[in-house]
């Protein structure tokens, strides 16, 4: 009886784990995208920097305007320039980025949110583990929601 007894705890308490980096993220993640969300802001425009292997036009900062959730506009913030809106991003994307990066075997996740907006405000990921030249790093602020 008593081996009867212990057999069944010890699957009971194999299954009591400890929250993961990736849980702890995912969780975090879930309650800034639901934060967002209950806002319902469609149309705004912010500034976005990028460190990657990738465009200096990507780079930026630059100011990204979304309406209706969608880009469509890209400035770089140094000197005005108007630049392909393919170099912007929505906050929905920086959050679906986040969940991509999640779901895979990634080799590091840093994420910081807005405390009043819940938008991701740094990102610091390397997105495939052991892979080279994949690392990237977003930095958005002043969000400025603006009329549809």
């Amino acid at each position: 009886m008593r081996r009867l007894v212990l057999l069944i705890a010890l699957p009971i308490a194999m299954s009591c784990e400890q929250p993961t980096a990736a849980n702890v993220l995912q969780t975090r993640l879930d309650a800034a995208r639901a934060a967002w969300t209950r806002q319902k802001i469609t149309s705004y425009s912010f500034l976005l920097s990028t460190e990657c292997f990738c465009s200096p036009d990507v780079a930026g900062p630059n100011r990204v305007t979304v309406t209706n959730g969608v880009v469509t506009g890209v400035v770089r913030a140094a000197d005005g320039a108007v630049l392909d809106v393919r170099n912007g991003r929505t906050i929905d994307q920086l959050f679906d980025f986040i969940a991509s990066t999640l779901d895979g075997p990634f080799g590091r996740l840093t994420v910081q949110y807005d405390i009043a907006r819940g938008y991701p405000s740094s990102i610091d990921a390397d997105p495939v583990k052991n892979a080279t030249d994949d690392e990237v790093r977003y930095f958005s602020s002043a969000l400025v929601v603006t009329p549809p």
